[in-house]
């Protein structure tokens, strides 16, 4: 039975003349399907088949495809270089660890598409905040809070996980500056909507070794 899909083209590659896509979904998660010829001129769907475009697609039960609809080109996100890089590299990020999201497709699904609406809107984007804050989101829809503690002498930290698959279980503090603890701290109340602050490239580089360091000890991979 053919059935509609809604989503976002987060990843595409080449195989010989076939054009193999993904497409992010609210309610189904990550959706394969391929497109034979589309690279010829005359294809109608070159135009609408790309990354970062939210499409209609209709597949058969075997998830052959028959045909597109564009519903969203994000058209100022591609009027900018830089903003193209930008959001080209957080969903290069997403691809890396996609096989780890389906059961929670309409946490990521949201998370991509209010992500792509802010770059959208924004003029100039504090592009240090946005790429911290979809990391933080990110781990946040991974189901993995960020508790922030104190020690006795007021210093900021964060608890890590250290689990190595056997028996023992033990955990290791990761301190804070008081300009990232400040950052998390309104992060975890923003919105990419309102996020219109930019952090220094200092906290930036701070806060990243330490998602990075916070996946990879939860989820064993190095994604960052």
């Amino acid at each position: 039975m053919d059935r509609e899909y809604i989503g976002i083209i987060v990843n595409q590659f080449k195989q010989k003349s076939t054009l193999v896509n993904y497409l992010l979904t609210e309610n189904y998660g990550l959706i394969k399907f391929s497109i034979y010829g589309i690279s010829k001129k005359n294809s109608i769907y070159r135009a609408i088949i790309e990354p970062l475009n939210k499409i209609s697609v209709t597949l058969s039960g075997n998830k052959k495809f028959i045909e597109a609809e564009l519903l969203e080109s994000n058209q100022e996100i591609r009027k900018s270089y830089k903003k193209i890089e930008f959001s080209l590299k957080i969903l290069n990020f997403f691809n890396r660890f996609s096989n780890k999201t389906v059961d929670k497709s309409y946490c990521f699904y949201n998370l991509i598409e209010r992500f792509l609406t802010s770059i959208s809107n924004i003029n100039n984007p504090p592009y240090n905040s946005l790429e911290i804050s979809f990391y933080y989101y990110y781990i946040f829809c991974l189901g993995v809070g960020l508790p922030i503690y104190k020690n006795i002498e007021g210093n900021k930290y964060i608890k890590i996980s250290l689990d190595d698959g056997a028996i023992s279980n033990s955990e290791r503090a990761f301190p804070l500056s008081v300009e990232s603890y400040k950052i998390l701290q309104k992060i975890s109340i923003s919105k990419f909507s309102n996020i219109d602050w930019e952090i220094s490239p200092r906290c930036k580089l701070e806060l990243k070794n330490f998602l990075r360091e916070y996946i990879y000890n939860h989820f064993n991979q190095n994604i960052i």
